[in-house]
Parts: structure tokens; sequence; C-alpha cells
């Protein structure tokens, strides 16, 4: 993907399927590359398979999937997602469970998850368990 003369991301795949006339591509075995402004690398993800949708630019994947944000150094894995291009929400059904893992220790999972990267924020509204290490300030 280019926007303004610069790739932001890399979408590759075993195999892909065009469904022009539907409006989707269906990719099997995914992996994905998203770069920050200075073409550093800001996130990846993969997964076995996903659909994409030519119109709105929304995505569904599925299968060992696994998303990491370099910046909120955070992964997190489902095994079903869905993308919201227009909202930037990624978003699972009431029942899906997905595990958001820090790289401070944390580790959180729970159900119906909905994560809105505009504000940065996450939601579950099923059940949650987990462990968050408190930040803690250093002493000068």
């Amino acid at each position: 993907m280019v926007r303004d003369g610069r790739v932001v991301a890399q979408i590759s795949s075993e195999q892909v399927e065009n469904f022009p006339a539907a409006g989707r591509a269906e990719l099997h075995d995914v992996r994905y590359v998203e770069y920050d402004g200075s073409g550093a690398v800001a996130a990846t993800g993969r997964a076995d398979r996903a659909v994409y949708y030519l119109d709105s630019e929304d995505a569904e994947v599925a299968g060992a999937v696994k998303l990491r944000s370099v910046s909120q150094e955070a992964s997190l894995t489902a095994e079903e997602l869905h993308w919201d291009q227009a909202g930037r929400l990624l978003s699972t059904g009431p029942e899906q469970v997905v595990a958001v893992i820090r790289d401070d220790g944390s580790r959180v999972q729970g159900a119906g998850f909905e994560a809105e990267l505009r504000a940065k924020t996450i939601h579950f509204s099923g059940p949650v368990s987990g462990r968050l290490v408190a930040e803690t300030a250093v002493d000068e």
C-alpha cells in the first residue's frame, strides 16, 4: 500500500483469490507489515487467512492471528478479528477471546474485544482475566 508516494504497509500471502464482482479478495497464510512516517516498522501481523473488502478497506482475519505494535510495546493473539477502516476499530464477536500481552509482563485476556486505535483504548464486553504490571516512577 502506497500513500503520497510512500510505502505505508505491505501484505504478503501464499495464495490470493480475487473476487472483483463481490468486491473482496481472500488471502491465505497472510503476513502484514506497517511502516511509520520515517519508514521504520510500526506494526506486524500474521493470520492463517483473511478477507479484504476492496471498497471499504475493511478486513476479517482468522486462524492463529497475531498482531504486534512496536510503539505500544504490545502484542495480541486471537482466532478471529475484524478491522473497520473508517472507524479505525479492531474487534471480535462477543464470544471470541483475545489476549493482550505487553512487553512489561502484563497479560490480559477477555471476550468481546474492541480496540479504538485513534483513542488508543481497548474494551472487553465479556469476562476478563489477567495480570497488569504497574508503572513505577524512577527516582532521580
